[in-house]
């Protein structure tokens, strides 16, 4: 969703819904595009898979998968699933900032341990 210059919505679950994970990604438009008129741009990817990972690439390209969802900056994002035990080493845009958000189990990232529930982030002037 681009809020552009204002935008209102409203999300539901249905009765049947017993978990629902979920981020929400807000980034500020350049000056230029500030005050856009607003849009909602819907895209289900298929899943890049590999031994013990499967990727769903919502933003951006990554994997060898590319999302045709209209940004007004670099961004690539991506939801990643990996069996237990699985290493993946992924190859990420140099200018961009990066973080992992996992939803359950323990997650390694660059040498620190990340709880679920919680936003891990690159340094990304290193």
């Amino acid at each position: 969703m681009n809020a552009g210059r204002g935008i209102s919505h409203s999300e539901f679950s249905t009765a049947d819904t017993s978990v629902l994970h979920g981020a929400q990604l807000w980034y500020a438009f350049p000056e230029e595009h500030r005050f856009v008129e607003p849009s909602l741009e819907t895209h289900r990817p298929d899943p890049v898979t590999g031994d013990g990972w499967e990727a769903i690439v919502f933003l951006g390209s990554l994997l060898g998968s590319t999302s045709p969802v209209h940004t007004y900056i670099p961004l690539t994002g991506a939801q990643l699933r990996l069996e237990p035990g699985t290493s993946l080493s992924i190859d990420v845009p140099a200018g961009h900032e990066h973080a992992l958000l996992p939803v359950q189990g323990r997650v390694s990232f660059n040498g620190s341990e990340v709880s679920a529930d919680h936003l891990a982030v690159v340094d990304s002037r290193r």
